[in-house]
């Protein structure tokens, strides 16, 4: 297992180290990170991102994935060839590669209304400033689903691959700007959402996904073909909720843990854990 530094030291190049950390295993054994598939993808400034390959502590290769710049990006699960990214230029664009020549453009952060038409340059076809994306994450239980969500934006969106161009779902329930979102790693994986309202919210659309689910492709196929369109539903009920005393910045899913005794004398049940960042504050929360 590997982890991937960035730098940047004034108008320096940027430089990227691979650090070799082993195995890391909880208490019960269980490695506390998977296992890599052997590539890394890596998300810098003005559109580029680098593909690595870990064992090799090299570069394969290097893409201008975005107009702007790249914010995250994360791997079909299950998949050795299938990555997306979203970014500045409000895209969230799928790459294989086997086929690097070109992405697929799964959604497009809705162009503002009333922008007057950029002037004339070569760059004048462009789409006028749109609202960022900031990450993405796929639902582990189903590949097909990923979430996401606008800069400064409160509402978070649900994208089905089959279905490219617009959310199949919106969460409505946070009164801020959303900074993190992850899903859970159990049988019926939950969406947490965390934001500048100081809420860490719970969702289960495990409901929500199998009534507009169809067959799966295998996760290492080529992108799978686009489904009829599906009308976008609006979530506004999580399942949990968790009020912190300041703004969560971001969050962290455990894997399964077995239940354990504090030094307090307090015992929990085996499951999950949610870490959240709180101003210069860890809290981890048991699920």
């Amino acid at each position: 297992m590997a982890i991937l530094i960035h730098k940047r030291d004034g108008l320096d190049d940027a430089l990227d180290k691979i650090w070799a950390i082993g195995r890391l295993e909880s208490p019960s054994g269980r490695s506390l990170l998977e296992s890599s598939l052997g590539y890394m993808p890596w998300a810098g400034e003005g559109g580029h991102r680098r593909v690595w390959n870990i064992d090799t502590a090299t570069a394969i290769t290097q893409l201008i994935a975005h107009d702007r710049e790249v914010y995250d990006v994360a791997w079909l699960p299950g998949s050795t060839d299938i990555f997306v990214s979203v970014g500045a230029d409000g895209s969230l664009r799928a790459f294989d590669l086997r086929s690097l020549e070109h992405s697929t453009i799964l959604y497009e952060t809705p162009a503002p209304k009333n922008v007057p038409p950029p002037s004339a340059s070569p760059s004048a076809s462009a789409r006028p400033p749109t609202s960022p994306l900031l990450r993405i994450a796929f639902n582990p239980l189903d590949s097909n689903y990923m979430s996401t969500f606008h800069m400064d934006g409160s509402d978070v969106q649900i994208l089905d691959m089959r279905s490219p161009g617009q959310p199949v779902m919106e969460l409505r329930a946070h009164r801020a700007q959303v900074n993190a979102l992850g899903w859970g790693s159990s049988e019926n994986p939950l969406l947490a959402t965390a934001g500048d309202d100081c809420q860490l919210l719970l969702w289960d659309l495990a409901s929500y996904t199998q009534n507009v689910s169809s067959p799966r492709n295998p996760p290492n196929s080529r992108l799978s073909s686009p489904r009829p369109d599906v009308k976008k539903r609006v979530v506004t009920d999580p399942v949990m909720a968790y009020t912190a005393q300041s703004e969560i910045t971001n969050l962290a899913w455990s894997p399964q843990i077995p239940g354990m005794t504090m030094n307090t004398g307090h015992s929990t049940a085996p499951g999950e854990w949610i870490a959240i960042a709180i101003g210069k504050q860890i809290k981890a929360l048991k699920v």
